[in-house]
């Protein structure tokens, strides 16, 4: 009886460290950002269409965040005296959302300002949360 009670002992004792293990690296992952950069991000780098492909006027924009990254974009100029500025979500870049650009031209006139965030398409350095707001405050100036 005694055996049995020292084997279950030990296997407490090797799940809870396996919790205690599982945790820690968990923390870990989170605070340096791991688990970020393999599932929000998706970043891609191949600019394989622009509005010049659908036959939109475009400009190329390049900004700098307030940590010295540099920024790429388009602007698309409207009929409008707006402008739509654009933060095209978290996976691909600023070319896969050429239709979209095409379709929001064509049915609201407006200007159109998007821009690829960092680590995203043509722009330096690689996606972070707190990168992201620098790159919005940069894209809205």
């Amino acid at each position: 009886m005694g055996h049995i009670l020292v084997k279950a002992a030990v296997w407490s004792a090797l799940f809870t460290a396996g919790v205690v293990i599982i945790l820690i690296a968990g923390i870990v992952a989170r605070q340096t950002n791991l688990l970020d950069r393999y599932f929000l991000y998706f970043p891609e780098q191949e600019i394989s269409l622009t509005p010049g492909n659908v036959g939109l006027v475009y400009e190329d924009v390049f900004i700098s965040t307030s940590d010295g990254i540099k920024l790429h974009g388009w602007f698309v100029p409207g009929n409008s005296d707006f402008t739509l500025l654009w933060f095209h979500g978290n996976a691909g870049n600023i070319s896969r959302r050429v239709d979209n650009i095409a379709l929001l031209h064509e049915r609201l006139g407006v200007n159109i300002f998007i821009i690829d965030y960092r680590g995203y398409g043509r722009s330096e350095g690689s996606p972070s949360e707190q990168g992201l707001y620098l790159d919005a405050e940069a894209a809205i100036k």
